[in-house]
Order: C-alpha cells, then structure tokens, then sequence
C-alpha cells in the first residue's frame, strides 16, 4: 500500500537526515524524502521534512516552496493533528526564511 511505502522512505530519510555516521547523509535522505513524496504526496510531513533538508543543502528556494505546500494542503485523514502541529512549524520557518 502506497502509505506504508511512503512511511518506509521516509523513515529511512531521518534516519539519513541526522543520525551519526553510516548514515548522516543529507543527499540520501533527500532522495528518500522525494521517494516517500510520491506515495503519499498528500500527507504534509513529507514536505515539512523536504524543507529541512532543502534548508540544510543551502536551497532556500525549495524549502520555501515545500514549506507554501504544507501550508496549502488539506489535513491527511490519518494525520489530522500531526498536520496542525506541521502547519504551524511550516508557518515559523517561513517567518524565519525572511
């Protein structure tokens, strides 16, 4: 099913996203991030994420805009408060983007 192989990308992301060495590797976990994004493309914590890494790789630009599709999708029905909490950080980095 599209959303568990979605949660498995991206769990493999943060795991690549900040962990000590093997993993700490920003460029796999954005390439896993953008794996995760095409299954479940509808859930807002997978462009929240984007926008770290995005942040991290010095790409303002694309953290900007992941960070407007948090802000502009409409709640996951299995992720209804985790979306508020998203919404809400998505909203404070674009304020601190400026």
């Amino acid at each position: 099913d599209n959303l568990y192989k979605g949660l498995s990308y991206m769990t493999k992301a943060v795991r690549y996203m900040s962990a000590p060495w093997p993993f700490g590797d920003t460029k796999k976990a954005l390439e896993n991030f953008k794996e995760a994004e095409k299954y479940i493309n509808d859930y807002s914590g997978v462009h929240l994420y984007l926008a770290e890494v995005y942040l991290k790789l010095g790409d303002k630009k694309s953290a900007e805009n992941s960070l407007r599709r948090v802000l502009n999708l409409q709640p996951h029905p299995y992720f209804l408060v985790q979306h508020e909490t998203n919404v809400k950080v998505a909203q404070q980095m674009l304020q601190n983007l400026k």
